[in-house]
């Protein structure tokens, strides 16, 4: 009966055991990679969040320069910090800059265009907008951003940096001007609803 009682007692130190080396390979192996992976996670939910935002100011200017006549059209976009937009009126682009800290590089592609790339500090991209030949794109009013700081906006040109302004008011506007047809694009650090 002894013999037996023994053995119960090993089984449970065996048991024991078992589950302490169980806890330790999952406090060396799978908690660090789980902190590295919600790392990823945040800073791919940054680069969609500046992703969306390009695409709804994309949408905004493509939908006032197809309607006739003029036309305005207000859009609010919400950003982390970091995050900086462009509007290039040259190229027709609105393009957005996301600092990263992954561990891989990709590259954004959407259908069969690529439309930006990642490394491991830093995401950019565009999105093209398609304007009629009779219409300019004018960005002169897209600045949320230092312009305080030398050199002003980190040197970077006119941007929204969310930063600075967590919440923008984009307002796309078509007018014509002295017999010109443009779209003005504003962006304003008002709060929704004021």
């Amino acid at each position: 009966m002894d013999a037996f009682i023994n053995k119960r007692g090993q089984t449970s130190i065996e048991f024991l055991f078992l589950f302490l080396m169980m806890l330790i390979a999952i406090n060396t192996i799978i908690y660090p990679r789980m902190l590295q992976t919600q790392q990823s996670v945040v800073e791919i939910h940054r680069l969609g969040q500046a992703r969306l935002a390009v695409k709804q100011i994309a949408n905004a200017i493509s939908e006032v320069a197809a309607s006739t006549g003029p036309s305005k059209q207000t859009i609010w976009i919400f950003l982390d910090s970091n995050i900086r937009i462009f509007c290039d009126k040259d190229k027709a682009l609105i393009k957005f800059k996301v600092p990263m800290k992954l561990d891989y590089a990709f590259s954004i592609i959407e259908g069969t265009e690529t439309i930006g790339s990642c490394n491991t500090q830093i995401c950019e991209g565009a999105e093209r907008i398609y304007l009629p030949t009779a219409l300019k794109l004018n960005c002169d009013n897209f600045k949320l951003c230092d312009t305080s700081a030398n050199p002003p906006c980190n040197g970077e040109g006119d941007h929204i940096d969310g930063s600075i302004h967590k919440k923008a008011k984009i307002t796309v506007i078509k007018h014509f001007l002295s017999g010109e047809a443009l779209i003005q694009v504003n962006a304003d650090a008002a709060t929704p609803g004021g």
